[in-house]
């Protein structure tokens, strides 16, 4: 439903909440989640990272944008020890209790325009994966290095992890905590 549909105007003229997927995963269940948002590599970091988890020998779930809703993960996995979320801008725009433990942003680039009426709204619903980020002490958020428009999002007390290609390198990766 795209945010200027009449649903959310009349539940806020309401005074009435319009609770995602998300949120009430948040409110159902307390296992950790990374979560990952950007315009472009969602999918694929989303998988790398829980491919990684799988390896190292801890039962994580994908959900999010992929094929099952976080919400519905929570439901039909009650073995996971976490889960790692895609999260798109559209799951993030309202989200209030959504508080992963590791949230990642990986860039940000004009899309979905027609959805948020204009890239502010947007540039607003992906900051929303850091809306809580630094609560608990062992939160992290992981950002782009030197891509200030998305650092300018994260609250004071986050602890940040970034990554960038390696000065003069014309590839590769490097990442600091």
């Amino acid at each position: 439903m795209p945010a200027h549909h009449d649903v959310y105007r009349i539940a806020d003229g309401l005074g009435r909440p319009v609770v995602g997927d998300f949120d009430l995963a948040a409110c159902w269940d307390d296992r950790p989640v990374a979560a990952v948002t950007g315009t472009n590599a969602k999918t694929t970091v989303t998988t790398l990272a829980a491919a990684m988890l799988a390896r190292s020998g801890t039962r994580a779930v994908v959900a999010g944008n992929t094929d099952v809703p976080l919400v519905e993960a929570v439901d039909r996995c009650p073995d996971a020890e976490m889960f790692v979320v895609e999260a798109s801008s559209f799951r993030l725009a309202r989200a209030q209790r959504f508080a992963p433990q590791a949230a990642a942003w990986l860039n940000l680039a004009p899309d979905h325009l027609d959805w948020h009426g204009d890239m502010a709204a947007y540039e607003a619903a992906k900051a929303r994966i850091w809306r809580h980020c630094g609560e608990r002490p062992d939160d992290v958020a992981v950002l782009p290095a030197g891509d200030e428009r998305i650092a300018a999002h994260l609250p004071a007390a986050a602890r940040r992890v970034t990554f960038a290609p390696p000065p003069g390198s014309a590839g590769g990766a490097a990442a600091a905590d």
